[in-house]
């Protein structure tokens, strides 16, 4: 296999299993004076701090390896020893110290090979060298560029591949030379005095600190080959220089060109990728670039909803349509940077039609839209007319259901089909041969991991019929228990214990339906609270809302979306577990809902409840303040009787309590 080059500086996370290590650094990062710009002193110190590393790992190397060699032999010795019944209380005792040192030294290699597989849902320390040995290799192997297709012809040559690749990104990353027109009298959404002053405020080093443990201390490493465990572990060490570094920043100081170098790392978008455009060029940052993109991040997310307008969105039922599913080309590596500075000032702008909108986007920002990768569909439209409008676009007309972000559009109630590929997914994912070099406990880790990330958007939308939980849950068992193909393995103990939380003797594997209605279940939850959000909005246009919109209107009669008339149908689920507390009292009936006790007054006062004249009143309906104080006077639409009475008294002290 040919070479590419001696592999970069990579800061291993084993290193600080160490206990020696981290004085080490201290003193190294202490010891070696530099001076100019903060970004060019931090980057001086960590290459200084870098050669140093590359000398203490090669003689760590040494050591270790040789104390490897010693365990082993001696290890061997005392085995011998006890298999000839020679062995002595001292020699067994030596052996427990021996072992324990030696699984140390195994340790440091699976923290290694673990960080080279990218594995992030598995710890180390459970014998899973070969495993994280494997998907390294595999990641090598699939993400390896062995070959490139060039204008119809294969090349296999290393040095025309690279100039390949060169050329290519030259020519993405290139200004194009387009003078490009700025709307300067379009009206833009634009922040509050107050907000705009809350950017401008110098950084703190609470700030600064949160945005650094905040970040991955272990995420893939750039040109400084350091990642953010180093800053973390060295924090107080390092705190200085970050803050001298934030604090010029601030003032106006320009980066130096090494701070923002950048690795750009090309992994296949499909498989048997075999040109350029096939690979997906991902920007490796180095460090200190990547705790002031978090710094400044942060510190955006906050005032970000007050400048992005809402989607404007209106169709009569019946009324024809057209939802069109846009491809920008490479839309991160094109925006021309005078654009995005302008429209970042301004925040917003619109034209007269799509298409208008599309070309001048392009025109004003460098993006350029990709119409072949676009689809349109149409929406109660003629074949024809929807035909003839995708040929205006130059776009691909297709028809629902479709599928947007991994998720189906236009899909009726959910069939068997519809989870297919999850199914498929799940199976790869739970592969025989991962069973084999996986522990025990990694095993259990892996199936927790599968259920809580692979199909957790369908389980959060869609109903999950009982014969792909069964399914899902067999294919979980299987694993578990060591069955392959058609073999169900030996199951120790019933699925249903298994299933249960760890503090009550489970292992804490969900069970499928049960975490299906939870998830759906909590968008019940999200629309009482999440008033001013988009979706909410639009399901409350379309359907209503009632109980001081903490819920939406059931009233679907068969018709409607089948996605939300299926979470409406947990209700029941829902709604025992919920509890109020009172602030307005607006959003809260007095009779049906668990306010001021644990059921409804309606099932504590049935008697009163039948001759309420508000029985669906809010709290703030049925009291009046009088000087300064609260006066209940719920409304009734006749006098009581005498049982009634007695009711009604019990029923304010409660209230009054």
């Amino acid at each position: 296999m040919e070479s590419w080059g001696s592999p970069p500086f990579r800061f291993e996370l084993a290193w600080l299993e160490n206990p020696l290590l981290e004085a080490q650094l201290v003193r190294w990062w202490s010891e070696c004076v530099f001076e100019g710009p903060s970004d060019v002193v931090i980057g001086k110190k960590l290459r200084f701090i870098k050669g140093k590393l590359k000398e203490w790992d090669k003689e760590q190397k040494e050591v270790d390896y040789g104390r490897k060699r010693i365990l082993e032999d001696r290890l061997m010795e005392i085995h011998s020893l006890a298999d000839s019944g020679l062995a002595s209380a001292e020699d067994f005792e030596q052996q427990g110290r021996l072992i324990q040192e030696h699984k140390e030294l195994l340790m440091l290699e699976e923290i290694s090979w673990r960080q080279r597989s990218r594995v992030k849902w598995l710890l180390e320390g459970d014998k899973n060298t070969a495993f994280f040995h494997a998907i390294a290799s595999a990641r090598r192997r699939r993400n390896r560029i062995e070959s490139l297709e060039v204008e119809g012809e294969i090349v296999s040559d290393r040095e025309r591949i690279i100039e390949e690749i060169i050329a290519f990104y030259r020519s993405l990353y290139s200004a194009d030379g387009i003078l490009r027109p700025i709307p300067q009298d379009i009206c833009f959404a634009s922040l509050s005095l107050e907000a705009s002053a809350g950017l401008e405020i110098p950084f703190s080093e609470e700030e600064i600190r949160t945005a650094l443990f905040s970040l991955a201390k272990d995420k893939a490493l750039g040109p400084d080959g350091f990642c953010l465990v180093f800053f973390q572990t060295c924090w107080e060490t390092v705190k200085s220089d970050l803050l001298r570094f934030f604090l010029e920043f601030f003032e106006g100081a320009l980066l130096d060109k090494g701070t923002g170098a950048t690795f750009l790392v090309l992994i296949p978008k499909i498989e048997g990728a075999s040109k350029v455009s096939d690979f997906c060029p991902i920007s490796l940052v180095g460090s200190l670039y990547k705790v002031l993109a978090k710094v400044l991040a942060d510190r955006i997310k906050v005032v970000l909803p007050s400048i992005i307008s809402p989607m404007n969105y209106y169709r009569r039922k019946g009324e024809g349509g057209i939802l069109c599913k846009l491809d920008m080309e490479k839309a991160y590596d094109r925006v021309d940077w005078a654009a995005l500075d302008f429209l970042m000032g301004r925040m917003g702008f619109g034209v007269l039609n799509l298409k208008a909108m599309l070309r001048c986007y392009e025109m004003v920002s460098g993006q350029r839209s990709n119409f072949t990768k676009s689809r349109m569909y149409a929406i109660n439209v003629s074949e024809s007319d929807a035909s003839s409008f995708a040929g205006i676009m130059g776009c691909g007309l297709d028809v629902f259901p479709a599928t947007y972000l991994g998720l189906p559009l236009g899909v009726g109630r959910p069939k068997h089909t519809l989870w297919a590929p999850i199914i498929q997914r799940i199976e790869r994912r739970l592969a025989t041969w991962k069973r084999r070099l996986v522990s025990k406990g990694g095993r259990l880790v892996l199936l927790k991991a599968v259920l809580s990330n692979m199909p957790i958007y369908f389980l959060s939308l869609f109903q999950c019929l009982v014969s792909v939980a069964k399914r899902i849950e067999q294919l979980q068992r299987r694993f578990l228990w060591g069955g392959s193909g058609s073999s169900k393995g030996v199951s120790l103990i019933k699925w249903s214990m298994v299933c249960l939380p760890t503090k009550n003797g489970g292992l804490g594997i969900r069970r499928v339906q049960s975490f299906n209605q939870a998830l759906m279940g909590k968008w019940l939850w999200r629309y009482g609270k999440e008033h001013s959000s988009l979706w909410v909005r639009v399901i409350e246009s379309k359907y209503g809302s009632s109980h001081g919109h903490w819920e939406s209107v059931d009233n679907f009669k068969n018709k409607g979306l089948t996605v939300w008339r299926d979470i409406l149908q947990l209700k029941s689920l829902f709604a025992p577990g919920v509890r109020y507390r009172v602030y307005r009292g607006d959003q809260i009936r007095f009779w049906q809902d668990p306010w001021c006790s644990a059921d409804p007054l309606r099932v504590m006062f049935p008697d009163l409840f039948i001759v309420s004249s508000q029985k669906e009143a809010c709290v703030s309906e049925c009291f009046v303040r009088e000087q300064g104080k609260v006066a209940w006077a719920p409304k009734f639409r006749r006098a009581f009787f005498v049982r009634e009475l007695r009711s009604h008294s019990a029923l304010l002290s409660l209230l009054d309590s």
